[in-house]
Formats: C-alpha cells, structure tokens, sequence
C-alpha cells in the first residue's frame, strides 16, 4: 500500500511538473508574441506602410477598409502598452468617427517609394453568414419597432394636443358661465 501512495505521489509531482513547464512555455511565447509585435510595429512605422482590411462575405463584394499604417499602429501600440515606439511625428486630421483620415499619396509627400500594404484578409465562415442574417432580422424588428414606436407617439401626441384643447375650450366655457353669473 505504501508503494502505491509513493507510486501516485511521484505520478502526482511529475504531473505537475509538466503543468508548471507548460506554464512557463505560455509565458515564453506572451513574451515572444509581445516582442513580435514590438517589431513589426517598428518596421512599419519605420516604412511608408498602409494597412489593409479585406473582408470577404457571401454573396457580396468584397470590403476593403485601409488606412495609413503609423497612425493606427500607434493606436494599437497605445492599447498594447507599447507606447513611444513610433518616433515618426506625423500631422493627421480626423474624420468622421475619429478615424484617421489620410490618403497614402498626400502622407508619401516627398517620398518616392510605393506604400508596403499590410492586408488582413477575413475569409466567410458559415457560423458569421448566419450570426449575420440573424443580426440583420433583429435590426429589421428594431425598425419595424422603432417605426410602430413613433407612430403610437404621434398618436398619444395628437390625442395629448385635442384633450388640451377640449379641456381648454371647457374651462373658456366655464369662464364665460361664471362671468355671465357674476354680471
């Protein structure tokens, strides 16, 4: 019986010893993942570098969302607490939803090199086709919810408006009684 604890106890310290060596392995490759993206952000603050978003659905044409590589990898650089690695000060006027709104010829200036295009490419997937159709029915309900919406408060409005005037026109009337009566 004492040989089967000191079976399961050495069965148990070499099971843990290989979660602890998978646990350092983890953190190695954070460490490793963290250091990449360190270095390509470098490089592609370094170079005249546009990234790219490709997203490719069903049945629909392709979209394309690009857009200046330094500006938005200081943003991911900022978010990944890597911040001060761009060393590229650059002038950049914001847009509509506070995107960044540069054109790759007008940031090129007097650079004479073709942008790097650093594309992602986000291919269909049978589950996003039918999150999607699914995301929009509930937004064709919320219209149609927001359209029943607004016509039942014009309604409440108008009745709102005609009880105001019918109870105006009541106290106008029995204004006139009591001014008659007291003539």
């Amino acid at each position: 019986m004492e040989t089967a604890l000191e079976r399961c106890q050495h069965v148990l310290h070499m099971e843990r010893q290989k979660i602890m060596d998978a646990k350092k392995k983890s953190d190695l490759y954070r460490v490793k993942q963290r250091t990449n993206k360190r270095e390509i952000l470098d490089m592609l603050a370094k170079n005249n570098s546009v990234e790219q978003h490709i997203y490719y659905n069903d049945r629909q044409e392709p979209e394309k969302i690009s857009h200046f590589a330094p500006m938005s990898m200081a943003l991911l650089a900022e978010q990944e607490g890597m911040s001060g690695i761009l060393r590229s000060e650059r002038s950049v006027e914001m847009g509509g939803a506070g995107m960044p709104r540069v054109t790759v010829a007008s940031s090129r200036g007097s650079e004479t090199s073709n942008p790097n295009v650093l594309r992602t490419v986000y291919l269909p997937n049978e589950q996003v086709g039918h999150l999607k159709s699914e995301n929009d029915t509930l937004n064709r309900q919320i219209q149609q919810q927001r359209a029943e919406h607004e016509r039942v408060l014009m309604q409440l409005r108008d009745q709102k408006a005609q009880f105001e005037e019918t109870q105006r026109d009541k106290y106008l009337g029995y204004k006139q009684r009591v001014e008659n009566l007291l003539a």
